[in-house]
């Protein structure tokens, strides 16, 4: 069995697999939603779950928690909301 493989000084031999790498990471962020939550001190160990499920965008500090912007599937936000309850 013979295997096609792109001539280096292809164009497809490079740009090809990028771009539905792309296609890929598109569809699946095209499910995520994108939201900004303050998570209190006390719940400071949701964070790093969060980070884990989440793509996060920006974090900054106040007196009342962390607020977080990310992104993030539906059941990923479900999850925390049950969990700041």
């Amino acid at each position: 069995m013979l295997l096609s493989v792109p001539r280096l000084n292809s164009p497809m031999a490079f740009s090809s697999p990028r771009i539905t790498l792309r296609k890929k990471f598109q569809f699946f962020e095209s499910n995520m939603i994108e939201t900004t939550m303050v998570i209190p001190y006390a719940k400071g160990h949701l964070l790093g779950q969060l980070k884990n499920k989440a793509s996060m965008i920006n974090e900054s500090y106040n007196e009342t928690g962390t607020e977080v912007t990310f992104k993030t599937f539906p059941e990923t936000l479900i999850w925390l909301q049950k969990e700041m309850e």
